[in-house]
């Protein structure tokens, strides 16, 4: 016998095979908890507007979407983000044990009340699939997400949020250690599953200055493109975006591994006052980056030198603890032993920047480049480690049908149109280095929120 279409409805929504909202009665933690317990996976658990104090944070284990009614708004042009706060959630966040699938959207984090803890969003040791997006967080007291060291890689998209007033290290990337370098790559298209994506967000500055937003280490891979960094007339920028080094990763208490792959393209950085030594954009320690397409407004920052290349291990002395250099030797990670002061006597330095790109980047004042700072040239040398489109004439910029078919060695060329980076390695050779990541992230897809897909909305 043939069920009624209403019968065999009921019976889909009550199997729960399709994905269903499942409606919080409040924003409390106590009543957004209670949700959670009743969502399936690839559920939408819907929080209402208001705003509610949580004592502790609420935990997420299993793949579904938290959505606040918080929107924000971005424009295309400026890159300007503007929130319309409508959920918001003092003190506390969400703590995230679910390893894939999860969504966090729609809120307000307001941080600025007394007692907040260092981080608003706790997320495990090995993520991926992870969406953080159309949120405002206000006054963070510390960083916005917080891994345990160690585990794996962190692929999280972070994208059109307002970050007002962030601290020193507001982010922090964390990546998979000596198994990030193990693994390798070309920090290209093909390994987009073990980046950290921050893109289309806005960071800006209310009452003091900030040294170094984004901090990085422990084999990270991250992109941080299409975001805006605006500090208003009275305030300013330093050091940017760090990535840390194989000597000083051990502070970040994992196998000591230094970053592994930084991309960072298309952001376009404010700032209100002249700093007293200068401010730039991004100062890296180690592994291979490409910076580019980056757009710099405002007076006094480090004109010709806006990329830093730092080798620790020459200048710069180790914390305590030893680097483990055995393991990083055993495993193939570096050919040279360090010496005994933990310094670095022959080239290369273990996991140092290398074969890293700066180009097509803009100052409003002055001009951008690369420079090596702390360390002799013996370790860091342009055309070998890094190639700069400030100081090597040899470095084009157009569509792919122009890219000629011979070339001088250590020429590089950006195909514009493909957005394929090649190096002359050899007499009429090119070589593809890297292949930007497809723009805006797949995860993103439609809207702020999508619309559930099941025949009925579940009210509990």
């Amino acid at each position: 016998m043939r069920l009624p279409f209403w019968c065999l409805s009921l019976f889909l929504v009550g199997q729960r095979l399709l994905p269903a909202d499942i409606n919080a009665a409040t924003c409390s933690s106590t009543d957004v908890a209670a949700a959670i317990a009743l969502a399936n996976s690839g559920d939408r658990v819907v929080v209402p507007s208001g705003t509610c104090l949580w004592a502790s944070g609420v935990t997420i284990n299993k793949a579904i979407t938290v959505a606040g009614q918080t929107t924000t708004s971005r424009d295309a042009s400026t890159y300007e983000v503007t929130p319309t706060d409508r959920t918001t959630i003092q003190k506390n966040g969400f703590n995230v044990t679910a390893t894939s699938g999860v969504r966090i959207t729609g809120f307000t984090f307001d941080q600025s009340v007394s007692g907040s803890p260092s981080s608003v969003i706790g997320v495990p040791t090995s993520v991926s699939g992870m969406r953080i997006d159309h949120n405002h967080f206000y006054y963070p007291a510390g960083w916005i997400w917080y891994k345990t060291s160690g585990g794996g890689y962190l692929n999280i998209l972070l994208d059109n949020n307002l970050i007002e007033q962030p601290v020193e290290e507001s982010i922090y990337i964390m990546g998979a250690g000596d198994t990030s370098w193990t693994d390798g790559g070309s920090c290209s298209a093909a390994d987009a599953s073990k980046m950290t994506i921050i893109e289309d967000n806005e960071f800006t500055l209310d009452t003091f200055n900030v040294q170094g937003p984004i901090d990085s280490g422990e084999g990270a891979r991250f992109i941080i493109r299409h975001n805006r960094f605006s500090a208003p007339t009275g305030y300013e920028w330093q050091e940017l975006i760090e990535a840390h080094g194989h000597c000083y990763g051990q502070r970040d208490g994992w196998t000591n591994a230094g970053g592994y792959c930084q991309v960072i393209n298309d952001n376009k950085v404010y700032k209100g006052t002249v700093p007293n030594n200068g401010n730039i954009l991004f100062k890296v320690r180690a592994g291979r980056s490409y910076v580019y397409n980056n757009q710099i407004y405002g007076q006094g920052w480090a004109a010709g030198s806006m990329v830093y290349y730092w080798i620790q291990e020459v200048n710069t002395t180790c914390n305590a603890t030893p680097c483990n250099v055995a393991e990083h030797a055993t495993m193939g990670l570096h050919a040279n032993p360090l010496a005994t002061n933990w310094m670095c006597t022959t080239y290369p330095c273990p996991m140092q920047p290398n074969n890293s790109y700066v180009w097509g980047n803009s100052m409003e004042f002055g001009t951008f480049g690369a420079s090596v700072d702390d360390a002799p040239t013996t370790y860091m040398t342009e055309n070998r480690d890094y190639w700069d489109d400030f100081n090597t004439a040899s470095f084009a910029k157009n569509v792919s049908s122009s890219r000629p078919g011979t070339c001088v060695t250590n020429s590089s060329y950006w195909e514009t149109d493909t957005q394929k980076l090649y190096r002359c390695t050899a007499t009429n050779s090119w070589t593809l280095e890297y292949t930007a990541f497809t723009y805006p992230d797949p995860l993103q897809g439609g809207g702020q929120v999508a619309a559930p897909t099941a025949l009925m909305t579940i009210v509990r």
